[in-house]
């Protein structure tokens, strides 16, 4: 699995980036989000997104909406954040997977399992819904 790892926190090295190198995945790409995120998932095609991050901001969550607009893929978000506004707005962006405190190498898999078969889920979903919205304009 290539993982695109975002790092949207005041930490150098963030608390996912130790748990996933003890969990033993390879992290193709680790990247602030200083970056075009658009251009960088272009550029390293990852299979999923990871974005650690305190609090998703409005930079964050827009960078989201890009690239689920444009290069759909798993995203999922490690935060702090507990407000339940601020998880529906991720989700809402395009986030397969919001996850709140307490990163441990042991839950990763599972996580990654499970916004995988979410993503999967709604892309699904969507082209059954364009497939419709097309029957409909031809009549």
């Amino acid at each position: 699995m290539r993982i695109l790892l975002i790092n949207d926190t005041a930490r150098k090295v963030g608390r996912l980036k130790s748990a996933l190198t003890e969990a033993g995945f390879d992290v193709i790409d680790e990247s602030g989000l200083t970056i075009d995120l658009p251009a960088r998932v272009e550029a390293v095609r990852p299979d999923v997104i990871l974005i650690d991050t305190e609090s998703p901001g409005r930079d964050v969550l827009e960078q989201v909406v890009l690239v689920s607009r444009d290069q759909p893929r798993p995203i999922v978000m490690f935060t702090d954040e507990h407000d339940p506004g601020v998880m529906r707005q991720a989700i809402k962006s395009g986030v397969s997977a919001y996850i709140v405190e307490g990163i441990q190498a042991q839950r990763l898999q599972p996580i990654l399992d499970v916004a995988m078969a979410r993503f999967e889920s709604d892309q699904a979903l969507r082209a059954q819904l364009h497939a419709r919205d097309q029957q409909l304009a031809e009549r």
